[in-house]
């Protein structure tokens, strides 16, 4: 009878253990969450279009900056085509248009009558600067040397008049004398501001024709210009080097040809997921989705963070076959390009492959044990 008094505490310890611990696990089950989650293969597509790569007027490659598969920046040299052609074409219009930018500072100094003064553009052009000096300054002689007769012929007759005007007045000489050297000089001084005044008309008309073919030059070095910095092709953006066309220094490339294609790279990462019909029905844009890498082991390097930006309106087939499995393609976005590792960046390029996991909700352990419950009480509802 003793014996069987001590089974009884020890008995009932053990069924206050285990009570206890039913109770700690429903308690736990009400508020432990598990995330749920929709998973699909998925691999980085390109988040821009393809920019192809093209030389407009062709050329001989002189130098190579890339290769297949190097990650460039915007901007970054890729391609040099031989420039000696442009280079040559482009100096030839530029000192032809130098030398009329010199021409017209020139003929506007004659025009209006005002000192020589150069442009800065080209004031460290010494031989420009001394003909055209020069020019200014035989120009500017000959119409003195053309007016010093006239000149001097005035200044006679003033002579004459500072004389012959007094005497008028004391009427020792006709006064018809004194309108007469007054006329004369009138006349003398009207032909030398004509002169002027052709010459200065001339230089104007000169000067209106010097600018209109000037516009016409310039317009023409700068498409040269251009045509010497297209000699140097750039990335357009950054991204990946990808099927290079061009491979032999000194090999002539046609006007328009493509070279070479760059895949963009930007902060924003899109990735294509592929999630079955009979798991898309709770996915919807804006919920929370981690990609997963093949290149990289998520354990080790991690995964990338993003949101679902949107769902394809209906099915599609890889090669649009009936007998293949249907998909739905859903686009991710992440908010960085790189997976970090030990203080150093790496890459993710297109067409990389890797799993896709979709939050779509989320659900307490003690929901998880009683949806088989559920699901048994309907089962004794049916017919």
């Amino acid at each position: 009878m003793a014996r069987e008094q001590d089974r009884h505490p020890a008995w009932l310890g053990f069924s206050l253990l285990l009570l206890a611990t039913v109770l700690g696990l429903l308690v736990w089950s009400r508020f432990a969450v598990l995330e749920e989650v929709t998973t699909g293969p998925a691999q980085i597509v390109p988040s821009g279009k393809v920019q192809v790569i093209q030389s407009l007027e062709g050329g001989i490659v002189s130098a190579l900056k890339v290769h297949e598969g190097d990650v460039v920046e915007a901007g970054q040299p890729l391609i040099v085509i031989d420039p000696t052609r442009a280079e040559s074409a482009f100096n030839e219009m530029d000192r032809r248009r130098r030398a009329l930018i010199a021409s017209a500072a020139r003929l506007r100094a004659e025009s209006m009558g005002l000192p020589l003064n150069f442009p800065a553009e080209i004031a460290a052009d010494a031989d420009l600067i001394r003909d055209e000096t020069s020019a200014y300054r035989v120009r500017l002689q000959a119409v003195s040397d053309a007016t010093a007769g006239l000149r001097r012929s005035i200044e006679l007759m003033q002579r004459e008049l500072a004389i012959t005007g007094p005497m008028s007045d004391r009427g020792l000489v006709p006064e018809v004398e004194v309108l007469r050297l007054r006329r004369q000089i009138s006349e003398a001084q009207l032909q030398m501001s004509e002169r002027t005044n052709r010459y200065r008309a001339d230089a104007g008309t000169e000067l209106s024709r010097v600018e209109s073919e000037l516009a016409q030059v310039s317009e023409v070095a700068a498409g040269r210009r251009d045509a010497v910095s297209r000699t140097v092709l750039r990335a357009p953006v950054r991204g990946t080097v990808k099927n290079v066309q061009v491979t032999t220094i000194g090999g002539v490339v046609q006007p328009g040809a493509d070279m070479m294609e760059i895949v963009p790279l930007r902060d924003v990462l899109l990735v294509e997921a592929r999630i079955k019909p009979a798991d898309v029905a709770f996915i919807r844009p804006g919920q929370e989705a981690t990609v997963k890498l093949a290149a990289y082991n998520y354990l080790v390097y991690g995964s990338l963070k993003g949101r679902v930006e949107s769902i394809s309106p209906d099915t599609l087939r890889e090669n649009r076959r009936p007998d293949e499995e249907a998909f739905y393609r859903v686009l991710v976005s992440t908010g960085q390009s790189t997976l970090v590792h030990q203080g150093k960046a790496l890459t993710i390029i297109p067409g990389m492959t890797g799993t896709v996991d979709i939050l779509t909700g989320r659900r307490t352990v003690f929901d998880y044990f009683l949806r088989p419950v559920l699901k048994i009480d309907e089962a004794f509802r049916e017919r």
